[in-house]
């Protein structure tokens, strides 16, 4: 059997189908591009931060491979940015996927993927969550097509717990599956440079309130400030409400408490989970995405909200997460990791988790079986 994955949003094929080729799967990756730097494989693998790529949605290809080896079974489409070139695109897309037995189609590609005459699962990361926004928000015939994608998937294969509701009340019985985390990569390291802080808590998500809270971080680390002089808020300089950000730092006089890094590669973003104490993630939506496995990966404790009802229907368990979803509930979580020995324990158990959960041999079985007995359909 031939698979193809299309598409590679946040990099949550790339590790896939490296982990397939491992096991013996024939399986082939096609990334777009341009296409935003985190949806590129170089930016999981290459050591490069914003000043390196210049502009994120059409990075510097040059500086991009400068260090990366392109495995055979990865393949860029290059495609034109203009709309007038869709046909042109569409075509192109259904004659990669018509060389396969089975399509593994990644948001958007189930746009395509429903009109290539080939059996396709949908892979839904998060997508579904914006399928009802208003059309400006969400093109009215985008959203159709990609519920209509859905709806003659094979099957639905999605990764986050708190999007189980919306998949039923679509009338759609998704698959959970897992991200992966390469748990050889993502580990504990003991960093030879330090900070001059005594505690260093690191935020890396897109600076976007409604979907990350990342006010009700600051304002819970400006209180904690107010204990534990000592203290550093790192973040990342991406996202629409970075300047909001900005904005209430100031307001709250923790500038020189609060350090702004630019948007960076994993390998970068690795180095800060294990300079940290403690991870903040998101806290409004329910579910994480690759960053708060990758810190507990780290042995770092992660403070983050989480629907637990969603993660027991998921997982069958809940994560060993610090739960937070208001300000005081962050706060107290931040105050808790100032502990070494709950960092510790902490620590410990979100490796296993991710061991348990996230691991390549655990995530890859799980789409091998995903995968048995539709390409023949």
């Amino acid at each position: 059997m031939k698979v193809v994955h299309m598409g590679n949003l946040a990099n949550d094929a790339y590790p896939v189908v490296e982990g397939l080729r491992k096991r013996g799967v024939d399986a082939d990756l096609y990334v777009p591009f341009p296409s935003h730097v985190c949806a590129l494989p170089q930016w999981e693998t290459c050591d490069l931060d914003a000043s390196d790529i210049a502009d994120p949605f059409n990075p510097n290809l040059t500086a991009l491979n400068r260090d990366f080896v392109q495995p055979s079974w990865l393949h860029f489409i290059h495609i034109r940015r203009s709309g007038l070139d869709l046909p042109g695109r569409s075509v192109n897309f259904l004659r990669i996927m018509r060389r396969y037995d089975l399509i593994v189609a990644h948001v958007p590609f189930a746009l395509y993927a429903q009109f290539s005459r080939k059996p396709y699962i949908a892979f839904d990361a998060g997508a579904i969550r914006y399928l009802d926004m208003k059309p400006s928000s969400y093109h009215r015939i985008r959203s159709w097509l990609l519920k209509r994608g859905y709806k003659n998937a094979k099957t639905i294969l999605m990764t986050n717990p708190d999007t189980l509701d919306l998949f039923q009340a679509h009338g759609f019985n998704p698959v959970f599956m897992p991200f992966l985390i390469d748990t050889s990569r993502y580990r504990p390291t003991v960093m030879e440079d330090t900070l001059p802080f005594e505690y260093v808590f690191f935020m890396p998500s897109r600076q976007i309130w409604r979907e990350k809270g990342n006010d009700l971080v600051v304002e819970a680390f400006a209180r904690f400030c107010k204990e534990y002089k000592e203290a550093l808020l790192a973040m990342i300089d991406w996202g629409e409400d970075a300047e909001r950000t900005r904005s209430l730092v100031s307001k709250l006089g923790i500038e020189k408490s609060v350090m702004w890094l630019p948007l960076m590669s994993k390998p970068r973003v690795m180095r800060w989970y294990n300079l940290s104490t403690a991870v903040a993630d998101q806290f409004v939506l329910g579910s994480y995405g690759t960053t708060a496995p990758e810190a507990m990966a780290c042995e770092k404790p992660v403070v983050i909200y989480i629907s637990e009802q969603h993660h027991l229907r998921t997982f069958g368990e809940v994560p060993p997460v610090l739960n937070a979803r208001s300000t005081e509930e962050i706060l107290s979580s931040l105050i808790l990791c100032t502990d070494s020995s709950f960092r510790r324990k902490v620590g410990g158990l979100s490796r296993e988790w991710v061991e348990r959960h996230h691991s390549p041999e655990i995530v890859v079985s799980r789409h091998i079986a995903a995968y048995q007995g539709w390409e023949k359909s």
